[in-house]
């Protein structure tokens, strides 16, 4: 069970557009103006409870994201934090985009993760098939 506290009257619950969609659409509490290549921050007026071991990610519409190329900056709500919820956005887009109170900004996937693992310094590494081959190996050259 999530538990979901509205801090401000006008602060919406967030919920699911379709049945089946994997994320809980979030809503803005301000308006906010963000020219190309500017962030902003915006609150949500929610703080949320989640179950020890589940995490709420934050990720961006695609919708705002392919018409807008509105994305999110982050986003981990880990279990213990019961503050507001805001979201880091910018805009990677090349016209401003102007969002009103109360639009649909961001969307949170809520996802299990495992807690308690030991961590330790070790001077090697098991060998794989892959190594330590990555990015670096692989980069595109354009001309």
């Amino acid at each position: 069970m999530i538990k979901i506290k509205l801090l401000t009257d006008t602060a919406k619950m967030p919920g699911l557009s379709n049945a089946n969609d994997a994320g809980l659409d979030l809503h803005t509490e301000e308006s906010a103006f963000i020219k190309p290549g500017c962030r902003a921050l915006l609150k949500t007026g929610l703080s949320f409870s989640f179950p020890v071991g589940t995490v709420g990610l934050i990720w961006p519409r695609s919708k705002l994201a392919n018409l807008w190329g509105l994305d999110v900056l982050g986003g981990v709500i880990d279990c213990d934090y019961t503050g507001e919820v805001m979201i880091s956005v910018i805009n990677h887009g090349h016209l401003p985009i102007d969002l009103r109170a109360g639009d649909k900004v961001a969307q949170m996937i809520v996802q299990e993760h495992r807690t308690g693992l030991r961590i330790i310094q070790v001077s090697e590494l098991e060998r794989t098939d892959r190594g330590s081959a990555g990015i670096n190996d692989n980069v595109l050259r354009l001309k």
